[in-house]
């Protein structure tokens, strides 16, 4: 069976030797073995055999590494929107069946196996658990994300987002090129840090993420590296490796040990954990629980909004047009100041362009489930076990729902036709009762960093620099965004 990051690896090897491992990669009983095994002839999904992996659809190897999920595409323009690939492991990409998998029968498609590679990194938080432990750390975790909590984080992403501005002012004042990726990442950083924890926490916070570097390069990495961290592999454990995890423990127990001897109260996520207590048996989080929850929501809540801002940049430098409206309509509501919570419903057109950049590069390019119980989709049997992957760079550019897909339209979006797309044809945060708790909080960031940035500053990509996809947790730049500042 194949894991999430096998199904989304890319490296400088050939994308389809990396297709092809993940798809043969053995763990699950497949279809036809089991219906040998049991005399019985279930209906099989249809899907490539074994040599048709290495056809290219008429793509170069240069174009389908630049953007390896070409390939996911051509297999379901092929194949139809259930199909199931060499090993057993399956694609879905109609929304009906996005829809059916995700809350029709959420509880029959967990996360399960489909996360063990990022859970030495991630533990058991609300984005990894299932079950009972899933919904407990929904129930205490909500509150950090109600309305009035969102609107003091808007402050906070205002004021984070200026210091970056000011610090924008001596590189656009020379003309010099810059990286936006990164300013992204550390923007995002300093942002969720200050969320989280509502304390001053920067240098543990960036020791945490240069932390994660180094576990995702392992985890998404080459099939040997993954190896060699496997705990039941007979390679050593790589010294950088867990070097990097017990820096991301240490700091993170530190930090919570600090805000339980300095009686933590308030809404925000660390007093949220530090104050629970078990409904039967009194008990607080463990150690281990809350170490688990605060890295969980650390790393999604940076690394999904940086790399869907690091693409929007480039997508806006791309489209002048799209730019205009975007100041058009900053200059407008904020006439010059600082955005807060009320302005957000203003700000439409400025987070249509977000919305739309997640859907022509999704922060997550594809994610998974794992069934539980044998089940059915479309009419073919999906065994118990089995891994079915969600593409949403894939379901984000069915023709069918999203005309000219390839095309940049943040009108897409616009409430009206909203309405015209089938629910689940929209899935960057996943959906159902799983859907991302922190979906408004990423939107209004999102959409203030955008505002806030467009009303000083032009970005134009530099002539030439390459734009190519490197999908680790999440996809971003291979190359980084190298654009040029200018002031307006």
């Amino acid at each position: 069976m194949i894991s999430l990051q096998d199904a989304t690896r890319v490296s400088s090897r050939s994308p389809f030797q990396r297709l092809l491992r993940c798809f043969t990669v053995k763990g699950s009983v497949d279809v036809d073995q089991a219906a040998s095994l049991s005399g019985a002839s279930p209906r099989r999904a249809p899907g490539p055999r074994l040599g048709d992996l290495f056809r290219r659809g008429g793509r170069s190897f240069k174009e389908v590494r630049g953007n390896p999920f070409l390939f996911f595409q051509d297999l379901v323009e092929r194949h139809g929107s259930v199909i199931r690939l060499p090993g057993g492991s399956h694609l879905i990409a109609h929304p009906d069946h996005i829809g059916y998998v995700l809350r029709t029968r959420y509880q029959n498609f967990i996360k399960g196996k489909a996360f063990d590679t990022i859970r030495p990194v991630l533990g058991y938080g609300v984005v990894s658990a299932d079950g009972e432990l899933w919904r407990q750390q929904r129930r205490i975790l909500q509150p950090a994300f109600h309305k009035q909590e969102l609107a003091q984080a808007a402050k906070v992403v205002s004021c984070c987002t200026g210091r970056m501005l000011d610090a924008w002012s001596e590189v656009a004042s020379r003309g010099e090129a810059m990286d936006i990726s990164p300013q992204m990442f550390e923007l995002a950083l300093h942002i969720i840090t200050d969320f989280m924890f509502r304390a001053d926490v920067e240098m543990e916070a960036r020791q945490i993420a240069d932390s994660f570097n180094i576990t995702q390069a392992y985890a998404a990495g080459s099939l040997w590296k993954v190896a060699r961290n496997h705990p039941r592999s007979p390679f050593p454990r790589s010294r950088e490796y867990q070097r990097a995890l017990d820096t991301v423990d240490a700091i993170v127990h530190n930090v919570i040990d600090e805000r339980r001897e300095q009686g933590a109260s308030g809404n925000d996520v660390i007093a949220q954990l530090l104050a629970f207590r078990h409904p039967e048996t009194g008990a607080p989080l463990s150690r281990r629980q809350m170490r688990d929850e605060v890295m969980t929501l650390f790393f999604a809540g940076h690394e999904t909004t940086a790399s869907a801002l690091a693409w929007t940049w480039w997508l806006i430098s791309e489209h002048p047009e799209v730019e205009a409206r975007v100041h058009d309509e900053v200059d407008r509501v904020l006439a010059g100041r600082v955005p807060n919570w009320d302005d957000l419903p203003q700000l439409q057109y400025t987070k249509q362009v977000l919305q739309e950049s997640m859907r022509v590069r999704p922060p997550v390019p594809v994610y998974a489930r794992v069934s539980v119980e044998e089940d059915e989709i479309a009419g073919y049997r999906i065994p118990p076990d089995t891994m079915v992957m969600i593409s949403p760079y894939v379901t984000h550019r069915l023709p069918e729902f999203w005309p000219d897909p390839e095309r940049f339209d943040p009108d897409r979006f616009a409430l009206d036709r909203i309405q015209e797309r089938p629910r689940f044809a929209y899935v960057p945060f996943a959906a159902g009762p799983r859907l991302c708790m922190g979906r408004n909080f990423a939107l209004m960031e999102g959409t203030f960093v955008i505002a806030m940035v467009a009303q000083r500053y032009r970005l134009k990509l530099v002539p030439g620099h390459p734009i190519e996809m490197k999908t680790m947790a999440t996809m971003r730049p291979r190359h980084g965004v190298r654009m040029t500042l200018h002031a307006r």
